[in-house]
């Protein structure tokens, strides 16, 4: 699951670890020179300004961990919030985003836990819907994908959701489709080939905050389920 979110926080600019960074700054080979992507994303003013170490965890850090976790609000009622609804055996899995997509992700009946699949289908789930984007240019996004992926099961499934998609709210008004799939195109890739044009373009247009927002966390979640599928196919070759 770290490729998607890596792929997430690339894919929208947020620093990753500027902090690290900064205190191994004087263990880095000095002949080290970070990418411009990288760079671009650390955001750094003075790369080279070592950081002060932080302090060690204690209890009070465990602490204020297991609070957040279980305070009303907190990160075990979001959890609850996000699966709400949703099945954990692969088979009701299957035939609940098969109802809500068109497509069989089959993979989950590979998965040994319910919790992961629980999990999986859930973030299927909220990704596989136009909240402003139509489904069909995220489909198409995906299938342009695939082609770096190499992974024709998900291409299928895509494909699959194209095939099924009908006439969503979205569709009608999605009049930036060539553009957003040039911004995935080139966000499939890595964010260095957001170039200063498109990202002009993408200002110039009616695409919002929130309709990239949507567009990154739907390739992270083909990374993550990617990422299953390929593991499972080598584990059956070999």
């Amino acid at each position: 699951m770290m490729g998607s979110f890596n792929k997430y926080t690339d894919g929208l600019a947020i620093p990753l670890e500027p902090d690290t960074y900064g205190e191994t700054m004087e263990h880095i080979d000095p002949k080290f020179v970070l990418s411009k992507s990288a760079t671009v994303g650390l955001r750094l003013d003075d790369p080279k300004a070592a950081l002060p170490l932080p302090p060690k965890d204690d209890w009070t850090l465990q602490l204020a961990i297991i609070y957040q976790g279980l305070r009303p609000g907190g990160a075990a009622a979001l959890d609850s919030k996000l699966a709400k609804g949703v099945p954990s055996e692969a088979e009701d899995c299957i035939a609940f985003l098969k109802d809500l997509t068109g497509a069989t992700f089959t993979v989950l009946q590979k998965l040994q836990h319910a919790r992961l699949r629980l999990a999986l289908t859930a973030i299927l789930s909220k990704n596989f819907v136009s909240d402003g984007i139509s489904l069909s240019t995220k489909a198409l996004a995906g299938i342009q994908y695939c082609g770096q992926l190499q992974n024709e099961q998900l291409k299928s499934e895509l494909q699959q959701v194209l095939a099924n998609v009908a006439d969503d709210k979205y569709s009608k008004s999605d009049n930036n489709k060539v553009l957003l799939l040039k911004a995935a195109k080139a966000l499939s890739y890595n964010p260095s080939r957001m170039t200063e044009t498109i990202i002009d373009e993408i200002e110039a247009s009616s695409i919002t905050a929130e309709n990239m927002v949507e567009l990154v966390s739907f390739l992270a979640t083909l990374q993550a389920l990617h990422r299953f599928e390929i593991y499972f196919q080598v584990a059956e070759e070999n």
